[in-house]
Formats: C-alpha cells, sequence, structure tokens
C-alpha cells in the first residue's frame, strides 16, 4: 500500500510540474506574440506618418503633430518660419537619367535639407512622387531665420552631368499668431512659383519672401 500511494503522489507531482510548464510555456508564447504585435503596430504607425522614399514625416505626420509644436515654440514668442521648397530640373532629371536616378536625387536632397537644420525643425515631404519638401521651424529672430534659409539653398544642390545642375527654389513666409498652417503653406507655396520663374532664368538657386530679408539669389 504505501508503494501505491507514493507512485501515486510522484504521478500528481508529475502532473502538476507539467502542467505548469504548459502554462508557463504558452505565457512565453502569448507574450512573445504580443510583443511582435506591439512592435508591427509601431511600424505601422511610423510607415503612416513618415514618407518611405526618403524616411521624412510625411503631410499626416505634420497635421497629427504640428499643434503641439506650435504650442510650445509659442511660449517663447519666437517667429515661425514656414518654408516651400521644390528641386529644380527635377523633370530633365527623370527624363534624361530614369526614375531611378530621380528617386536618388530626391533622397539626396532631403538628406542635405535635413543636414542644413536643426533638430527640433520640421521637414515634410507632403506627396510621396513629388519633389516638394515643406519645412517648418522657429527661431528667437529674423537674422537666424535668414541664415537658416541661406544654409539650405547652398548645400541643397548637385551636379548630374556636365550640363545639368539641379538646385532648389523656396517660397518662405512667416505664420500668423493665429494663422492655419495651411493658409502659410499656400502662401508660401505662391512665392515659390516666382523663385522658380527666377531660377530658370538663372540655373540657380532661388527664393521668394514676404518678410525682411537681405536673401535673394545663391549663386
Amino acid at each position: 500500500m504505501p508503494e501505491i500511494l507514493l507512485a501515486v503522489a510522484a504521478a500528481a507531482s508529475l502532473s502538476t510540474i507539467g502542467f505548469a510548464l504548459i502554462l508557463t510555456t504558452l505565457y512565453i508564447v502569448l507574450a512573445w506574440k504580443h510583443y511582435r504585435l506591439s512592435i508591427e503596430n509601431i511600424e505601422l504607425k511610423h510607415n503612416m506618418m513618415h514618407d518611405f522614399m526618403t524616411g521624412l514625416a510625411n503631410r499626416r505626420w505634420l497635421e497629427t503633430n504640428f499643434d503641439r509644436r506650435r504650442l510650445r515654440w509659442g511660449r517663447n514668442g519666437n517667429p515661425i518660419l514656414v518654408m516651400v521648397i521644390d528641386v529644380n530640373n527635377f523633370k530633365s532629371v527623370n527624363d534624361n537619367h530614369g526614375h531611378d536616378e530621380g528617386d536618388a536625387i530626391i533622397r539626396f536632397i532631403s538628406s542635405k535639407i535635413l543636414e542644413a537644420l536643426r533638430p527640433e525643425d520640421i521637414v515634410v515631404r507632403p506627396n510621396e512622387g513629388g519633389d516638394e519638401f515643406w519645412v517648418v521651424l522657429s527661431a528667437p529672430n529674423a537674422q537666424i531665420l535668414h541664415t537658416i534659409i541661406r544654409r539650405v539653398l547652398d548645400d541643397a544642390w548637385c551636379r548630374v552631368d556636365s550640363e545639368l545642375r539641379v538646385t532648389i527654389s523656396a517660397g518662405c513666409t512667416l505664420l500668423g499668431e493665429h494663422e492655419a498652417l495651411q493658409l502659410a503653406i499656400k502662401r508660401a507655396d505662391g512665392l515659390l512659383f516666382h523663385a522658380k520663374e527666377e531660377s530658370h532664368e538663372t540655373d540657380k538657386a532661388s527664393v521668394r519672401y514676404d518678410f525682411e530679408t537681405p536673401l535673394r539669389v545663391v549663386d
């Protein structure tokens, strides 16, 4: 009889251990699935908010996050610059060198714009497949804004071949205190149109603005 009781007890103990192992394994599997789902959700959210080709923020990111950034900048009372940028001669790159080269130019120009700006500045590629960028930033005074604009125009260019040079044109305006961002973007886009006309005539980077600045055309 004692031997039987010991055998039953041992079997029960093994059964308990086995059950615990099953529960532990199940917990690990579920935890891993939850972790993977969380990572996938983060990646999905990131992809929804960023341009696939350049990694820049997209229009949705700007619409979602700008109000918080504006509130933070507004505490300092500093002006907010809205800059709409377009790549000059981009169609010629696509027509003469192919779309792969055009994509490479977009990635290069976006990287040079990023390098010319500060970490807190916003750079957006609003349309997939387009050659337009939006820049939104704040600075204590107009001189700093002028310096940043000049640095962007100086840096964001490249030579594709002996005859084709890619530069940028920009329209710049200041966001009004209670103005909707899209209105300022539209105004900057109108200024960009005139800058593009000037760039076609000179083959240089060009900028138009509607606030006081010494900046005109960049060689």
